[in-house]
């Protein structure tokens, strides 16, 4: 999902994003930005696909309406028009707009004074076809103001069977860490077989990073999501989720951690301060499986470090019960880190998806929910979905429904009311997850086991309130450095020139037209991919000894220079141009003895001759006069 920094394809909307996000996505969401000629979900998909996923959606932004949908067909996939007309759970499968209708997830009490609830207001839904895989497209409403929102607006259209497990990523995520692993060469590209092999040969308990090939990021993760979910319901201690990390640390000659100024000077990507963050993780030992790695702590850095300007030293503070508890472990290390990335891939149990239908107040998944898992995961299932009733003097008990009804009865005005439903919500949703999870005492029938009840204590501070797990799956360094977000403009840059340069130093780039296009259900189904290698558009002509790809239909003028970059189809570039680190996208022009370097050329720009330009974007049909020198700026 990328819901922010959708922009109107008729240039009707302003870029609204802050100076980080990539500029020219004005006119296309930053996922269908050009990756080695294709567009950057055009590689997560595919990726997708090759681990075995059958069942994707994808979530949109308002302002986008026809330019995904469009791009999801020239990748050949196929409106589902022709297939089965019902889902797995009997609910009829449309093309086009279907209503909203709630969830069982989810009961919601409208107020006419608050402001409109996203999962209430109609979503359009497309389905298509590609081979075995079934693609969902689904429009996010306006009022969508977060990654968070966009799960409860998906929860509500039922496009979620129940008690499914989900895995939710980012749109602009790069998955190319295989090629720069030398030992994943001449790995097996099944995600079955890749996730088993990791999970049977990762013995390091003491430190995380220390981890073992993996052959595919997003089947490593799944593996340890069902591994720790079947073991932790058997303990009682259920896996709420499990996110990827990967580890962007360096280091120079004597050890020496580096800045991330440095970082960049190296040619690598330079993180800003509010994307780093204080990680805490302790690797526990077990005796018949791989460790668990089990997140304690997730804070910004920014955040520990704010003290006002005071000049005091800043401070990391982590509560004892969370190294208490984890240390009742046998083998048991804990390690914190900066240098661990949060890439915003998260697996998620059913029952989560239950608290963050009850959670309205949750906007984002990173900055709300995550944080919130990881501090509730030692107080246990109750406290997540606890609602607390103020007026109580000294009360912790979560009332049964009996005692909601005398509570709404006493009720004096609209805020108590509120209160009072959102309880009641709160703990029908505790008492589905409960049942979901077989946690209740006496294991009885509908309506017996209520959580109220006399049979359960629900206190939160009690022995019972059944602690669970937050987990990770940390990548390898060398995995890691091609494993990342595209969703800044120094990413971007990066991300074109590493994945071609290490796929040519890995021999591993193959034209589409040496792809096997198999029958399908109006689309084709890619046999025998390689989910290390880069497959480029038919016709792309590929400098092995520069590192550069030019794709169908460029002239490239007399006496040009080109290197680590990417030229587009029907690109013109004058006579005596040198190009270093350059993604030139579709139809530009560049006219003679230009020097560009670091830069981003959007589709259809004009750039004059005797132009040096370095480290600038230029956006789309934009038009840079002759002579230019700039750096750093924008056009």
């Amino acid at each position: 999902h990328d819901h922010n920094h959708y922009h109107d394809h008729d240039h009707d909307q302003k870029n609204g994003a802050g100076p980080s996000t990539i500029k020219n996505t004005r006119y296309m969401p930053k996922h269908l930005l050009p990756l080695a000629g294709r567009p950057i979900i055009h590689h997560l998909l595919e990726h997708c696909i090759g681990v075995g996923m059958e069942r994707i959606i994808i979530a949109i932004g308002a302002d986008d309406h026809q330019v995904t949908k469009s791009s999801l067909v020239q990748m050949g996939c196929a409106t589902d028009t022709d297939t089965d007309t019902c889902n797995d759970t009997g609910t009829p499968r449309t093309t086009g707009t279907t209503s909203t209708t709630p969830s069982p997830r989810q009961e919601t009490n409208t107020n006419e004074e608050s402001a409109p609830d996203p999962t209430d207001i109609q979503s359009d839904t497309t389905e298509f076809k590609y081979g075995h895989t079934s693609i969902t497209v689904i429009v996010m409403p306006k009022e969508c103001n977060g990654s968070a929102d966009a799960m409860r607006c998906i929860i509500a259209a039922n496009i979620i069977e129940s008690q499914s497990h989900v895995m939710v990523m980012p749109a602009d995520l790069v998955l190319y860490g295989n090629m720069t692993d030398a030992a994943t060469a001449s790995a097996s590209a099944s995600a079955t077989a890749s996730a088993t092999a990791t999970a049977s040969n990762d013995n390091n308990v003491g430190d995380p990073e220390q981890d073992h090939v993996i052959v595919d990021a997003l089947g490593s993760l799944a593996d340890v999501h069902r591994r720790e979910y079947r073991v932790g319901v058997e303990k009682g201690m259920p896996l709420g989720m499990s996110l990827l990390l990967a580890d962007v640390g360096e280091e120079d000659e004597s050890g020496v951690p580096l800045k991330e100024s440095s970082k960049a000077k190296k040619g690598g990507i330079a993180r800003e301060v509010g994307d780093i963050e204080y990680i805490g993780i302790s690797t526990i030992g077990n005796k018949n499986r791989p460790p668990t790695q089990r997140i304690i702590l997730k804070q910004s850095k920014y955040s520990v470090e704010d003290i006002e300007n005071t000049g005091a030293t800043p401070k990391l503070h982590i509560p004892k019960a969370r190294l208490h508890k984890a240390s009742n472990q046998v083998h048991m290390t804990t390690l914190i880190k900066t240098a661990w990335s949060d890439l915003h891939v998260y697996c998620f149990s059913p029952w989560v998806l239950n608290v963050l239908v009850v959670k309205k107040n949750m906007k984002d998944l990173d900055k709300d929910l995550i944080p919130f898992l990881v501090s509730r995961q030692f107080r246990g299932l109750k406290a997540c979905f606890r609602v607390m009733m103020k007026g109580g003097k000294g009360q912790k008990k979560v009332s049964s429904s009996s005692v909601y009804e005398d509570k709404f009865k006493k009720g004096s005005d609209c805020t108590s009311k509120e209160k009072v439903e959102e309880e009641k919500e709160a703990m029908e949703a505790l008492t589905r997850t409960m049942r979901d999870l077989n946690f209740f005492k006496d294991g009885g029938e509908d309506g017996d086991d209520d959580v109220g009840d006399a049979n359960y204590d629900c206190d939160v501070d009690s022995d019972d309130n059944y602690p669970f797990l937050v987990c990770a799956k940390v990548l390898s360094r060398e995995y890691s450095k091609l494993s990342l977000r595209a969703s800044t403009l120094p990413a971007y840059t990066y991300a074109c020139r590493e994945v071609v340069a290490q796929a040519i130093a890995a021999s591993k780039t193959v034209d589409e037209k040496e792809l096997k296009i198999g029958p399908g259900t109006g689309a084709g189904t890619i046999t025998g991919r390689d989910l290390g290698t880069l497959y480029l558009p038919e016709n792309t002509s590929v400098n092995t000894k520069f590192n550069t790809i030019t794709l169908p239909e460029a002239n490239i003028g007399e006496k040009v220079q080109i290197k680590s970059s990417t030229i587009g189809r029907g690109v013109v570039i004058g006579r005596g141009c040198r190009l270093n680190n350059v993604v030139v996208h579709d139809n530009v022009t560049i006219g003679e003895n230009c020097i560009l370097q670091n830069s981003n050329i959007s589709q259809g720009s004009i750039i004059g001759s005797n132009c040096n330009l370095n480290d600038c974007q230029v956006g789309l049909n934009a038009e840079v006069p002759t002579g230019t020198k700039a750096k750093g700026d924008s056009f």
